[in-house]
């Protein structure tokens, strides 16, 4: 995204910088501004992109530790789940 565009949704943020507080600010007006720009028949699939696209950026921000991971593999194998998508 270029810096026009973040000054344009984040305002307040002179330095065009992206702090995840920006990025939550903007993903905020996106999902406002879907019910403007979308119809009606796309508006759940734009929703539904907008919020993957943020878990998205969550996971990589912050990925689990490898510990976690571990422990819900074993937690789901004791339940007989299978491991994979979680």
């Amino acid at each position: 995204m270029n810096e026009r565009t973040i000054a344009k949704l984040n305002p307040k943020q002179p330095d065009s910088s992206l702090s995840l507080e920006t990025v939550d600010r903007i993903y905020s007006a996106l999902i406002a501004l879907r019910c403007v720009y979308i119809t009606d028949e796309e508006m759940e699939e734009e929703y539904r992109r907008l919020m993957e696209s943020r878990i998205r950026i969550a996971m990589s921000v912050a990925p689990l530790p490898q510990a976690v991971k571990d422990a819900v593999a074993d937690e789901l194998q004791s339940r007989g789940k299978q491991t994979g998508k979680c």
